[in-house]
């Protein structure tokens, strides 16, 4: 399993970058701001798999905490930096295959039911239909 301690997650927004603070609750872990954040938070964070990654939304990536019944929508976008991966490694994912970035608009579980793999991934060719 990841774990992401010290400085593997970084956080930033428009003022600049936002200092995490780590609290473990039972099996989870919550990242907390130390200040207030406006505008747009990107996250970005290191991960370094041994021979791959396979992983739900809920292990992979972290969820932001919201209102009970959750109110607000956020906007998240995946992107796969696989330039110090072996050759060979793909991306695949139940939103799309490759690491272009990929959008998804929701409440904050809009991730949790998400399935990712990353390493070296073999696939069947394209099924093709016989006419008629």
């Amino acid at each position: 399993m990841q774990r992401y301690d010290g400085d593997a997650l970084q956080a930033s927004n428009e003022s600049g970058p936002l200092t995490l603070c780590i609290e473990n609750i039972g099996q989870e872990r919550e990242w907390i701001v130390a200040r207030a954040s406006d505008g747009d938070v990107t996250l970005r964070y290191h991960a370094v798999p041994e021979g791959g990654l396979q992983g739900t939304g809920t292990t992979i990536i972290p969820i932001p905490l919201n209102e009970d019944p959750p109110k607000e929508l956020y906007r998240y976008i995946i992107e796969w930096d696989l330039i110090h991966a072996p050759v060979g490694t793909r991306t695949v994912s139940t939103l799309e295959d490759g690491p272009a970035p990929v959008e998804k608009t929701g409440l904050p579980d809009a991730l949790t039911g998400l399935t990712f793999f990353v390493g070296p991934l073999k696939a069947y060719s394209p099924f093709e239909q016989e006419p008629g």
